[in-house]
């Protein structure tokens, strides 16, 4: 880890060298409408760049290689600079430090914007020319159907994506989607932080639509770990918070202890118009690890419970910051926030944190 985190930290630094020696750049961009990243093209002699330029390839290579990067990943959001410049090539522009643009034979320009060496956002626009708006229609444009195959090519392999629908602001179509290798740790920065069990990554394409039957851009982005309300479970038996197998037990502000472990409830914060409601939930709490080894916590750890011993798990995102999917070191402690979002008709009474996931170590807080 130590390794690989030393080639992220470099990738940065001639990242931003790039930037230092790029300053005669001349840029020119085409119009784009709101939302969706207008390309760019840059000159520069290439003899002050080729150097730096390698240095970037090669240790973003190195990077991808130490990982691992699923075939699901390379070349599609999610996934290592690396894999982008094997398949597509060389960059034909650098547009920042953290953004370049590739130009595909077929003539359609991908713009691809990185976080910690992943794909975070892919711009593909059609094969028009450049510095054109892409509110005009065009006669390379596609058809919405071979944007869709083309956003499938570039979104990853194991992607669902939804039907698309008119986007909120009239501009064009969206649709969304989740992939389990989006979500697998280290796949995107977001993901790498917080990985529910099971859960699956979630991503957004936006297609812009310059008439009712073409698509001039597509924008696939990754827009975190799904965190729609899921429907409550039944608790198992051993899992059970109320009775005697409960190790410790307090109200909402409280502090407890069980085995080593410090747990402060100090509030909760919950938006739903009714206490069946559906909505978000959250519960801002400390915790300090008084035991000799690491404290996991992870969002399967951090439950809610309703009278009818049914439960929901934490989520990430929400309020920040998360202590969902986080590590406490020994002597070390964290606060933070515990995210639910809540489904209709469920109607949390407790709050429960199971220690290190192990059932008969868990904390109980009574919701007010």
């Amino acid at each position: 880890m130590r390794r690989r985190t030393i080639g992220l930290a470099t990738i940065g630094f001639l990242g931003f060298a790039l930037v230092i020696v790029a300053t005669g750049f001349q840029t020119t961009s085409g119009v784009a409408q709101d939302g969706v990243e207008a390309t760019a093209t840059r000159t520069a002699e290439e003899a002050e760049l080729t150097a730096l330029r390698t240095q970037v390839a090669v240790l973003s290579t190195e990077v991808a290689n130490r990982g691992g990067e699923p075939d699901a990943l390379v070349a599609r959001l999610g996934g290592f600079r690396a894999g982008f410049d094997e398949t597509l090539g060389a960059p034909t522009a650098f547009i920042a430090s953290d953004q370049v643009m590739y130009e595909r034979e077929t003539g359609e320009r991908v713009t691809v914007t990185f976080e910690n060496d992943r794909a975070a956002r892919v711009v593909v626009t059609s094969p028009r020319p450049e510095n054109t708006s892409l509110t005009e229609s065009d006669s390379a444009d596609w058809s919405l159907a071979e944007a869709r195959e083309i956003a499938a090519s570039y979104a990853p392999a194991d992607t669902e994506l939804t039907e698309p629908v008119e986007n909120e602001d009239g501009s064009g179509l969206v649709a969304s989607g989740t992939s389990q290798d989006l979500a697998a740790p280290e796949s995107t920065p977001a993901a790498a932080a917080c990985v529910t069990e099971g859960a699956a990554g979630q991503l957004e394409v936006v297609f812009t639509t310059p008439t009712a039957e073409t698509v001039s851009a597509i924008t696939l982005t990754v827009t975190g770990e799904a965190s729609s309300a899921a429907a409550p479970v039944p608790r198992s038996p051993d899992r059970s918070t109320r009775g005697g197998r409960t190790v410790a037990a307090s109200s909402l502000p409280g502090t407890t202890t069980v085995n080593g472990i410090q747990v402060r409830g100090i509030q909760a914060r919950d938006d739903r118009a009714g206490g069946s409601e559906p909505g978000t939930l959250a519960v801002e709490l400390a915790i300090e690890n008084q035991t000799d080894g690491t404290l996991r916590v992870a969002p399967e750890h951090l439950v809610l419970v309703d009278e009818d011993e049914r439960e929901i798990s934490a989520v990430c995102g929400g309020e920040e910051p998360s202590i969902a999917g986080i590590e406490i070191a020994a002597g070390d402690s964290a606060e933070g926030w515990a995210n639910f979002v809540i489904p209709e008709d469920f109607a949390p009474d407790q709050f429960a944190y199971f220690v290190n996931g192990e059932s008969s170590t868990r904390v109980v807080f009574v919701l007010n």
